[in-house]
């Protein structure tokens, strides 16, 4: 016996593709209208925070409107997804001229500026990339593939440029990573960015001296001239950090369902992990895991003051070694002993960035970020910053190293957190003329 058709499956078109020209140009637009007011609002609330509802209000039509064209949420960021992933490698196809003078600046500036505009308009697709950021609760795609294609035709323009002094697979995951760290942050205005134009135009600046230091001062003034107000005029002050508790005061159940949600927010994401999932992985019954806290959000909330806690020493110094003017070889030294404390709490740290956090959290969040955005401008106080990159920007290039660099894949079985931070302390003294 045939299933019977839901209200969905009756209302929608069947066969409705962009090819497909019997449903008429009007068609196509309202289908478009329904997929950037998807994007819109997935961007700004998240997958799971927005509605058939809210996109249907928002085009100004009404659920049935949404359901001619679509079965439901999932298809739609399907659609999005796919769309958004033909764009990145459109974009990462049209980058040319790459050099070390003024053509390369502004082959470069052009590209950055085109990045800002894509990833406004496909904020939640660059979530889904591997090594940029680490959204929950999605329908399954294939970014992971996608990213990695961006990748290598990335690494081959840069082998076609003549990088040299880092490999050029490196090269292109470390500014891949930083411009869509630092979009992310500008599009959540996190860090007290200047504007899209502005931002892109030191980012711009920056990542020509990652790919090419030896490239004058004057080609990249000619490109983007050095703007009024863009200095750093004095270093912040280190953030005290919190006193160590007493480590006899969390009891051995409670440490085991922290570490527990700890490992599974890193595998999963804070939106596909729950309290069963928690109970579970901790060995632990369902009523003993709710005598000690109430839901995952507050296990997420005492993490991440755990992560604060000990990321705020770690801040404190780095903020001192800044002030001091420590050699290279001292901050490879501090980078290492990041990336291993950023590998230990990586849940907690993605999960920042993710977009899915309730709103309850996003103050402790906040609380956890600024010693390292302290500790990032002292460091950058002490670099020979071009005049025409915004140290504000520098500093966001600085916590883009930090959170994304750190999460490099291991290229072999003996690559070691030290490693890590000789690439990562690469990519900041190229790009920021720290040393």
């Amino acid at each position: 016996m045939p299933r019977a058709q839901s209200p969905a499956e009756h209302l929608r078109r069947p066969g409705y593709t962009p090819a497909n020209t019997a449903v008429g140009r009007r068609g196509q637009h309202t289908r478009d209208r329904i997929i950037d007011s998807a994007a819109r609002l997935f961007a700004a609330h998240g997958f799971q925070g927005t509605s058939i509802d809210a996109i249907a209000r928002d085009v100004g039509g009404s659920r049935a409107t949404v359901y001619q064209y679509f079965a439901g949420k999932d298809e739609i960021f399907i659609e999005l997804t796919r769309r958004g992933e033909q764009a990145v490698l459109e974009h990462v196809d049209r980058l040319h001229g790459l050099g070390p003078d003024a053509d390369g600046v502004r082959s470069l500036r052009r590209w950055v500026r085109d990045g800002a505009k894509l990833y406004d308009r496909y904020a939640m697709v660059f979530l889904e990339f591997p090594g940029v950021g680490h959204a929950a609760d999605l329908p399954p795609t294939d970014a992971a593939a996608v990213a990695g294609r961006y990748t290598d035709l990335f690494a081959q323009r840069l082998r076609d440029a003549g990088v040299v002094g880092i490999a050029p697979a490196d090269a292109a995951a470390a500014l891949l990573r930083i411009t869509h760290m630092v979009n992310l942050y500008r599009h959540r205005r996190m860090f007290e960015l200047p504007s899209a134009t502005k931002t892109s135009d030191s980012l711009a600046v920056a990542m020509q001296l990652l790919l090419f230091p030896q490239t004058p001062d004057e080609a990249l003034t000619t490109v983007v001239p050095a703007r009024a107000g863009a200095r750093l005029h004095e270093v912040p002050a280190a953030v005290a950090a919190e006193p160590d508790p007493d480590p006899s005061a969390v009891s051995p159940v409670r440490q085991d369902i922290l570490a527990a949600g700890s490992a599974l927010f890193a595998e999963h994401g804070f939106g596909d992990v729950g309290m069963a999932d928690i109970a579970g992985a901790a060995g632990v019954s369902r009523a003993t895991l709710y005598r000690h806290f109430a839901g995952k959000a507050e296990i997420f909330s005492e993490l991440t003051g755990w992560t604060a806690l000990e990321g705020g020493h770690l801040c404190t110094e780095l903020h001192a070694l800044a002030s001091r003017g420590g050699s290279e070889k001292q901050l490879r030294t501090w980078l290492a002993r990041y990336v291993h404390f950023h590998r230990n709490y990586r849940g907690v740290i993605r999960s920042w960035y993710d977009g899915s956090l309730e709103p309850g959290l996003a103050a402790t969040v906040g609380r956890g970020l600024v010693p390292y955005r302290a500790a990032a401008l002292a460091l950058v106080s002490q670099a020979r910053l071009p005049a025409n990159l915004d140290p504000a920007v520098a500093a966001a290039i600085v916590l883009a190293v930090l959170g994304r660099m750190s999460e490099r894949p291991a290229s072999s079985d003996h690559e070691t957190d030290y490693d890590t931070a000789t690439l990562m302390a690469t990519v900041l003294n190229r790009a920021l003329r720290l040393n």
